[in-house]
């Protein structure tokens, strides 16, 4: 075992053996907490800054607890990837023979060989997908190049709902229970944050029983519970229910007519709402009721279809009371939320949506108002798990108890926890500028985003390209680069241009590059070094009033005697989210940059003082005449 109080000398000695490991004084201070928290059987709660390498600071004490299981979550593929391509890697290398480790993924992510061999007997398919199956060790849809069309991939993935278990002649083969098996014998398991959470739902039967938590990239975990237990019901599904059912039981009859009138008047009167801006639906549609008793008529049919008329041998039928066990399933879900609908509950929020493609197909959705109680209850207080860690670079949110939004949105609040902030070991003050234009309208205005990009162009002569320009809104982005791009000399791409991923790689090798990006940019992404020199955030990420789920925690805030709904919701979601945005830019001891944020609510508003605060201690630039001697002199303190 690993020797409490040499955790610095481990630091050190990886240090020098790796050139790509970098020192970090606050990892020392980091592992100490977790392994206290370890030993104590308590939580622990990690604001750790860009730069401070909490992963490594991590998983040294959780490589340290012998006959133990810790399973770590994340919410983003890339750091799910940096674990267990990267941190996982060289610590197995430091210390030999000292523990195990593996990912698993959600069962969708894995190929299911028995469905593919179904679906390549009666259909053709990509021949990328068929060279990756004859070559693959673990079916892991992660592996390809492109990204498989999700319909197609539906068909032949692995899945709870047709699933033979022990009887399929492909079991021994399989993918998902090999990567179960491997899970089941290693020491540590990464995950992902949905995976964690429907472990707990279903009370423990996807993960193995483990000892240890930690959540990293915690200040996202809400949003997956609100994620995955949200319940939805769209035109097309129903459409598809219909279609799956004549095919596997030919049941082509009255009620599905009737299910599929029903449908189409329902979705009609969905329709009608959104074109008058209702999404948030407080009362029940027509139809509602209708509805949702003809799925139940279906459901009862289904269950007493007589499927060995419809098998030809043991096989078949086997395979038809999977099917039907997927058709009752998907009703199910359907009629939980119509019920939702016909009931209207308090601790639920109702609202429908049309998709951003141009097909018509309107969608219900369903999302709890809270999921603290549950992640509480089901995760935090599981018997067998002994302590949690839970780590992020924006928790702080610069209220009396630092820490008290995320609490109260996972439930934490409710047990007793030790907490850290953890400096980034970053100089921000000599590696960064923090611009805040004075003079820019309001972001409500109209003429706002015509003169913020005057102000951009003018940035992005400054630094020559090299940048991020970040919005809140697809809307903002499109009339930004459309008035930009026209100015520019340098290389542009907006965001769906191409894949993310190909986005980053063509940033990262064009010189000069700009990268015009909405919310799934403010997160996740890493760029080091000289590529990225400037990050331009249009506004203050403050929630949009049409969201309908945060329409609704703000009228429970309102009705109730505890909170504000401006200082308790609003302004600490839009801390985090600028947080996240603002970190893009310094990622090493190397990079240095600007940072601008053209909201001048930050200079003139009240609550601005308390979003700085939150921020890396940068210097502040309101003179854009003073700006480039100041960038010139980051550059001579960096050389």
């Amino acid at each position: 075992m690993l020797q409490l109080n040499n955790f610095p000398r481990y630091y050190e000695t990886l240090a020098a053996s790796h050139d790509s490991f970098e020192l970090r004084p606050t990892q020392v201070e980091i592992s100490a907490l977790i392994e206290r928290a370890f030993a104590n059987n308590s939580t622990a709660i990690i604001e750790a800054g860009t730069g401070s390498g909490k992963s490594i600071a991590a998983l040294l004490p959780s490589i340290n607890q012998k006959d133990k299981k810790t399973v770590i979550s994340t919410y983003t593929i890339n750091l799910q990837e940096q674990y267990i391509n990267k941190d996982l890697p060289l610590l197995s290398k430091f210390f030999p023979n000292q523990f195990t480790y593996s990912v698993l993924k959600g069962r969708n992510n894995y190929l299911g060989l028995r469905r593919y061999l179904d679906f390549i007997n009666e259909n053709s398919l990509d021949l990328r997908i068929t060279d990756w199956v004859n070559e693959t060790q673990i079916g892991d849809k992660s592996e390809l190049y492109f990204t498989p069309d999700y319909n197609l991939w539906s068909q032949i993935n692995s899945d709870s709902n047709d699933c033979l278990g022990s009887l399929c002649n492909k079991f021994k083969d399989c993918f998902y229970f090999n990567a179960k098996q491997l899970a089941q014998n290693s020491d540590i398991i990464v995950v992902n944050h949905t995976l964690l959470l429907l472990d707990a739902f279903a009370n423990g039967s996807i993960l193995p029983k483990y000892d240890y938590l930690i959540v990293d990239e915690a200040h996202q975990f809400s949003q997956a519970a609100y994620d995955v237990f949200s319940l939805n019901l769209s035109f097309l599904g129903l459409k598809q229910l219909i279609a799956k059912t004549n095919k596997h039981l030919n049941l082509n009859n009255l009620v599905l007519t009737k299910i599929e009138n029903l449908a189409n008047e329902f979705f009609l009167r969905l329709q009608d709402l959104i074109s008058q801006n209702k999404l948030r639906l407080k009362q029940t549609p027509e139809h509602t009721k209708n509805l949702e008793e003809s799925l139940n008529k279906l459901k009862a049919q289904i269950m007493m279809a007589d499927l060995e008329c419809l098998a030809v041998d043991e096989l078949m039928l086997d395979k038809l009371k999977l099917k039907c066990k997927a058709l009752m399933a998907q009703i199910d879900s359907y009629t939980e939320i119509l019920q939702l609908l016909l009931t209207m509950p308090k601790d639920y929020v109702l609202f429908t949506q049309l998709p951003q493609t141009n097909s018509y197909n309107p969608k219900l959705s369903a999302i709890p108002l809270d999921v603290s109680n549950f992640i509480h209850e089901k995760l935090i207080l599981k018997p067998e798990l002994k302590s949690s860690v839970w780590m992020s670079a924006t928790l702080n949110t610069g209220e009396e108890k630092p820490f008290n939004y995320f609490c109260q949105n996972t439930g934490l609040n409710r047990t007793n926890y030790h907490t850290l902030v953890a400096e980034s070991d970053f100089n921000y003050n000599e590696q960064a500028i923090l611009y805040l234009p004075p003079n820019l309208p309001q972001v409500n205005m109209d003429k706002f985003i015509n003169e913020a990009s005057h102000e951009i162009i003018r940035l992005l002569n400054l630094s020559k390209g090299k940048a991020f320009v970040l919005f809140t809104s697809y809307n903002n982005m499109n009339k930004a680069y459309e008035l930009i791009n026209a100015q520019i000399t340098y290389p542009c791409q907006k965001q769906n241009d191409m894949p993310a991923n190909k986005l980053i790689e063509w940033f990262t090798n064009t010189p000069n590059s700009v990268l015009f990006a909405t919310s799934s940019f403010w997160e996740g992404v890493s760029v080091d070094g000289d590529s990225l020199s400037l990050v331009i955030i249009d506004r203050i990420p403050f929630k949009t009033p049409g969201d309908p789920h945060y329409e609704a925690k703000c009228d429970a805030l309102k009705q109730g005697n505890e909170g504000n709904w401006f200082n308790d919701l609003a302004l600490p979601h839009a801390i985090i989210k600028l947080k996240q945005g603002v970190g893009r830019l310094i990622r090493t001891k190397q990079d240095l940059g600007i940072v601008a944020i053209l909201d001048n609510r930050l200079t003139q508003k009240s609550y601005g003082k308390r979003i700085i605060k939150c921020l890396p201690n940068m210097q502040i630039i309101k003179d854009f005449n003073q700006l480039e001697d100041s960038l010139n002199k980051l550059s001579i303190k960096s050389s």
